[in-house]
Order: structure tokens, then C-alpha cells, then sequence
């Protein structure tokens, strides 16, 4: 899920970098930044479901399924915990 729909902009280790990053008025969340790390599992649920206002951060409800969602969650923890 996170290579097929998160990658382009977040890049492969989540740093934010992925190819399509250059060309966004509003920087991609680096993932192995401390601040992700603290975030909690609802907080980037809610990220995922529902975008980020002003950013290109789409709303991921009606596209992905809830498991789809909780995976991509589970995979963002991986790399952030990477980054400490």
C-alpha cells in the first residue's frame, strides 16, 4: 500500500523525498523525523483518512479500505522508528 500510494511523495524510507515532493508547494511529512514518531496511531489514521488541509495531503477514505489504512499506519511506524 505504501509503495503503490505514499512513496511518490514520502519516499521509499519516508523521508519526505520521494519524486513527486519537488513539485509540492507544501513539503511531505518525513516520517523519521521525531515529530512522527510521536505521533499516535490515530493521529496518522486520521491523516490518512480524512488529508491535510491547505496541503496535497488527500482524504484516503472511500479509496482505501480500513485495513488498508491500519496497514499503511503499521508500515509509517517501521520508518519512523528508523529514524531514532
Amino acid at each position: 500500500m505504501y509503495e503503490r500510494h505514499c512513496q511518490s511523495c514520502h519516499g521509499p524510507n519516508g523521508r519526505g523525498d520521494g519524486p513527486a515532493a519537488a513539485s509540492l508547494k507544501v513539503p511531505p511529512a518525513n516520517f523519521q523525523r521525531f515529530q512522527s514518531f510521536l505521533k499516535s496511531d490515530e493521529e496518522l489514521l486520521r491523516t490518512i483518512e480524512h488529508g491535510v488541509v491547505f496541503s496535497p495531503m488527500h482524504a484516503w477514505r472511500g479509496r482505501l479500505t480500513d485495513g488498508e489504512m491500519q496497514d499503511v499506519v503499521a508500515y509509517i511506524r517501521v520508518l519512523s522508528q528508523r529514524g531514532q
